[in-house]
């Protein structure tokens, strides 16, 4: 298995579920992507990639979770702006509509993908 740069610190009783966790840690990889600049494309999508692995994993799980789908498409940006960023972030702005974080992704997603 690939070695993360992140890992879930001190598992006790209380630690939630290998899924949970997993969800959790593809959104901290998603916001690390974020913060690589684009000029590293190489590690900034690999990144990426690995929080989409898991996010796309959580979002299956739990389609309700509007942070895991702002985050995917974070992801999905990072890795290649398209079809995937665009739904992910489209998915987001619907489950919270009162999110602007959401509503920016999808602003960003639409540009990307000239759905203006």
């Amino acid at each position: 298995p690939e070695l993360l740069p992140l890992q879930a610190f001190l598992k006790t009783a209380e630690t939630p579920a290998d899924a949970e966790i997993d969800r959790d840690l593809g959104i901290a990889l998603s916001r690390l992507s974020e913060s690589i600049p684009p000029a590293q494309r190489e590690i900034r999508s690999r990144m990426a990639r690995l929080a989409a692995e898991r996010l796309t994993t959580a979002v299956g799980r739990w389609p309700g979770d509007d942070a895991a789908w702002m985050a995917l498409s974070v992801a999905e940006n990072a890795i290649r702006p398209g079809v995937k960023m665009w739904e992910a972030a489209e998915r987001a702005a619907a489950l919270a509509p009162e999110s602007e974080s959401a509503w920016k992704l999808l602003a960003e997603a639409a540009l990307a993908n000239e759905k203006w």
